[in-house]
């Protein structure tokens, strides 16, 4: 574990060399933050898991762009136990400050809830709330949904997605953040929701409390409806 952590407090503090890209004060620019740490996994695997993700955004007056990986792995005595990747890519088109069009890919591998793969795309319409120190988005789409178990079936999904991003920074030092979708079909409904809490160790060092619930309304056989994901990770901002 110890050998775990070092190499963790390296990656984040050697990463602090890479340029950072520009993000003017209006909102405009480039975006990017990482995190690596170490989560509590229970629901159909129970283990250490380490858990890596990679946030970049960019912004115009017209456009905001998003794209977003994740890679958990599961280790036991025995080795890796069990692997899930997820990435994400989102655009949205701006009809004015708080109304807005979005396009949606979202590409996932999850060996610990039996899922082979898993691809979504949808459009829709979604909605920006803003206050001093708060921000709300609250999306609507539709769309398709493909899904191969690993026991080798398959469906695929007319979708309704249904999305909200919450963000309170609370203190310039702490945030506490929101993140929920899903994706609702005949055949299944999958929905995840992440709440965060984010503080700030210096200028760009954070670490970050996190809690995650992803459930499945049809689950393939052998495996539960629900996961939860305990994590505890460090957070380095490029801008």
């Amino acid at each position: 574990m110890r050998r775990w952590a070092l190499l963790l407090i390296g990656l984040l503090m050697t990463s602090a060399a890479v340029a950072q890209p520009p993000f003017d004060t209006n909102g405009t620019g480039w975006k990017v933050s990482a995190e690596l740490g170490f989560i509590d996994l229970s629901g159909n695997t129970e283990s250490t898991t380490i858990n890596a993700k990679l946030y970049v955004a960019h912004e115009s007056e017209t456009w905001r762009n998003k794209l977003q990986a994740e890679h958990l792995q599961s280790f036991e005595n025995e080795g890796v136990t069990a692997k899930r990747s997820v990435g994400q890519a989102t655009t949205n088109y701006k009809l004015d400050e708080r109304n807005y069009l979005f396009g949606n890919f979202r590409a996932e591998k999850d060996e610990i809830g039996g899922l082979d793969y898993r691809i979504s795309e949808t459009i829709g319409y979604g909605r920006r709330f803003l206050a001093e120190t708060q921000k709300l988005d609250l999306e609507v789409g539709v769309g398709g949904s493909h899904t191969r178990f690993i026991n080798q079936e398959q469906s695929n999904d007319a979708i309704l997605r249904l999305a909200t991003t919450y963000i309170w920074k609370i203190s310039d030092t702490a945030e506490l953040s929101e993140v929920a979708f899903s994706e609702i079909g005949e055949n299944n409904t999958h929905s995840e929701s992440e709440t965060g809490l984010k503080v700030k160790i210096n200028g760009s060092l954070a670490t970050k409390l996190s809690y995650r619930v992803l459930h499945n309304t049809e689950p393939p056989a052998g495996t539960e409806d629900t996961d939860t994901v305990t994590a505890v990770t460090l957070v380095y901002d490029f801008s």
